[in-house]
């Protein structure tokens, strides 16, 4: 069974998570090479995790109401009410998934894990993905998105298949203490080769559009950039080259305007601030 689950063992944040997953490869060889464009997997360097996601804390979890618990099989979700856990043991033994989604919500341990390790990335598909596998096999299938790369978290298309990707399938088995990241984007699936647990951290770090975004936030608080452009019709007063002119200019404000906010002295704080979701939990 795939789960994210976790007891209240996790590490302090206070702990360099990835440092220590990373083991001999260093930080800067990470993110320069692999982080945003190529799958890494790693063996046996995170042996320390696999106490955080047990079979009996996963079960701990299908009871709390604070965690959105699935049951999935063949990629399609169990239609029935969410299933008390004698019942989620049953669909187990007939091959369905049990999957927790904001698994954080119930252990504070593992909201830790997330927060330490997030705080390392930025930080929380869009998402920079790390599978840690702490208990059996998995088989994690992953293939380059060419068709849309990286996608935007409010505009991921969904008309898009991977059976239309051309790019190959690395295929990865993750037994107990091995983990891999998964770069934003690219097309991944899971199988479970025997009974399993694994942990799944997403880190859905800012894009450009998003520092984009915090500084039009900015600007609608100002009277100013909330006014109407010049009207530029055929009734206006104006000759055309005039109309565009003036156009023009406006925009050339609003321009040095968003350039002067985003390279002011505070505004990667004031980015980091507003996308860092780990120090509201």
């Amino acid at each position: 069974m795939a789960n994210e689950c976790s007891t209240a063992q996790a590490p302090s944040s206070s702990i360099d998570v990835l440092p220590r997953i990373l083991g001999e490869m260093s930080a800067a060889e990470f993110f320069s090479t692999y982080y945003g464009r190529t799958p890494l997997l790693r063996r046996a360097a995170a042996q320390w995790v696999n106490p955080i996601a047990t079979e009996q804390l996963c079960e701990r979890l299908v009871r709390s109401d604070q965690v959105d618990f699935l049951a999935v099989r063949d990629g399609k979700p169990f239609l029935g009410k969410r299933p008390q856990l004698g019942e989620a043991h049953e669909l187990f033994s007939t091959g369905y998934t049990w999957v927790m989604r904001d698994a954080e919500r119930g252990d504070p341990g593992l909201a830790e894990f997330g927060r330490a390790l997030a705080s390392e990335i930025h930080g929380f598909d869009p998402e920079e993905v790390f599978f840690f596998q702490t208990q059996g096999r998995k088989a994690l299938r992953v293939q380059e998105n060419t068709l849309h790369p990286k996608p935007l978290d409010d505009q991921m298309p969904t008309h898009l298949q991977p059976s239309s990707e051309r790019t190959p399938i690395d295929e990865y088995i993750l037994q107990p203490g091995d983990w891999l990241y998964v770069p934003s984007g690219f097309w991944h699936t899971a199988e479970a080769l025997e009974d399993s647990i694994s942990i799944s951290a997403g880190i859905l770090a800012p894009s450009y559009l998003d520092a984009l975004a915090m500084v039009a936030q900015q600007l609608a608080r100002d009277p100013r950039w909330r006014q109407r452009l010049l009207p530029i019709g055929r009734a206006s007063p104006m000759s055309e080259a005039e109309r565009h002119r003036a156009w023009s200019e406006q925009l050339r404000d609003l321009g040095a305007e968003v350039v002067s906010r985003l390279t002011s002295g505070t505004s990667v704080a004031k980015l980091f601030a507003a996308t860092g979701w780990w120090s509201r939990r």
